[in-house]
């Protein structure tokens, strides 16, 4: 548990409220000043790069207003239909950009491929986009893996290795062939 946000969270409860900001400040990347966003593993600038790199092999979807959910809720819900992605989930972002950041970083490791644990959908968007980028992909994917995404994985010419009987195991053992295989 992070102390310091709950501590400071209590102290901001405290003071009296300040006026807000005008939307602009609030929305803006550069004028924030918390620690906290300071602190994050991913930027605002990581996400725009992101953006850039992976818009030519992703689906542009839109956020749609769910009329119905805003009813229930009471507030303004939109919904973002990744499962209009090739392989039907959002996956495909991270896989494609973590492919490309690694054929940018290090073209020779990129050439020896990739690897991944998992029992669905990471390992679709891995599989495919690595055939589209020309990089070899390695999945290992739990005995409880649906069958139909063990094939579909093998259709896109990805190493299938079946091990372990939940993701944990698998990771387990993808971990061990990043040693042996030097991926």
């Amino acid at each position: 548990v992070n102390t310091r946000f709950f501590s400071e969270a209590t102290e901001a409860e405290e003071k009296p409220k300040e006026p807000k900001a005008p939307a602009e400040q609030i929305l803006t990347p550069r004028t924030r000043t918390s620690s906290h966003l300071d602190d994050l593993p991913v930027t605002f600038a990581d996400i725009s790069r992101a953006h850039v790199a992976i818009r030519d092999g992703v689906v542009r979807t839109k956020c749609e207003k769910s009329v119905f959910l805003s009813e229930i809720i009471g507030a303004n819900i939109y919904l973002k239909p990744e499962f209009r992605q090739f392989t039907g989930s959002f996956k495909e972002r991270g896989a494609r950009n973590a492919i490309l950041k690694l054929m940018s970083k290090n073209p020779e490791a990129s050439k020896r491929g990739v690897i991944a644990a998992s029992a669905g959908n990471h390992a679709l968007a891995l599989a495919y986009h690595g055939r589209e980028l020309g990089v070899p992909v390695t999945v290992v994917m739990p005995t409880v893996a649906p069958l139909a995404k063990v094939d579909k994985c093998r259709k896109f010419g990805a190493r299938i290795i079946i091990e372990g009987s939940h993701i944990g195991e698998a990771k387990t053992f993808a971990e061990t062939l990043v040693e042996s295989d030097k991926l």
